[in-house]
């Protein structure tokens, strides 16, 4: 009778405990830093921010790591809080804060990769209280991931663009997978044509030696000339 008890004591108290073990956050591979030298090695660039109608907004930034290219796509603010969201084909750019790290962050996985396997087209980096952020270049390039990672000091300026669509919703602000596929077409037109007519703030990352078309528009392209030459194919083998 003590064993039986004992037992179904012991079965209440893992469960117990099961239902209090922490959430393991993402790890930010970044931390807060008013070390200038976290800016020496990178590269000037630039971001141009756009609203809708007719608002924008250019600035200095620094390219941390990735290639000389624009990247452009819908600018949402992104924590691991996002993680268990599903992914997007729409253009976006994770802003990430690096001064959130907690003592249950996880080892196990980075907020970087989480982003990028959302879809994210780069990554954005900011810190409200410090200088900028020192990144962990042993997972910046975790598992051969080669997106661009970006840096501000002057997160404010950019973050107060946000009011500009606040008021019209304020899912648009941070990462809703819904919101972004519901706008994708207006995000991508906006990307292409340069005149945001979507309900998000578009981000244009621009390192100085950049070409002047942006990686979302070469995709786009390339997925137009795909689909031509299936249709000659086509026209051909019917005419045959």
């Amino acid at each position: 009778m003590f064993t039986s008890k004992f037992g179904l004591q012991s079965i209440s108290s893992l469960l117990a405990c099961a239902l209090v073990i922490p959430y393991a956050h993402g790890f930010i591979p970044a931390t807060p830093t008013n070390v200038t030298s976290v800016f020496q090695g990178a590269n000037n660039a630039t971001v141009l921010l756009e609203w809708y109608p007719s608002g924008s907004f250019t600035t200095d930034i620094f390219l941390l790591y990735g290639r000389p290219e624009i990247t452009s796509g819908a600018l949402v603010r992104f924590s691991d809080s996002d993680s268990s969201k599903s992914s997007t084909a729409t253009p976006w750019i994770a802003f990430i804060s690096c001064d959130f790290n907690t003592t249950e962050s996880s080892s196990q996985k980075d907020v970087f990769s989480l982003a990028v396997g959302l879809g994210a087209e780069a990554i954005f980096l900011y810190s409200e209280w410090s200088l900028g952020c020192g990144v962990n270049h042993n997972f910046a390039f975790q598992g051969g991931n080669s997106t661009n990672i970006y840096m501000t000091d002057s997160p404010s300026m950019i973050l107060n663009q946000f009011k500009n669509i606040k008021n019209m919703n304020a899912s648009f602000e941070t990462y809703d997978v819904q919101e972004l596929n519901n706008a994708a077409a207006e995000i991508n037109q906006s990307i292409l044509t340069g005149t945001n007519q979507s309900p998000y703030v578009i981000a244009s990352l621009k390192p100085p030696s950049a070409p002047q078309t942006t990686s979302t528009a070469v995709k786009t392209n390339k997925q137009v000339v795909n689909h031509i030459i299936v249709c000659l194919l086509l026209s051909i083998i019917c005419f045959l």
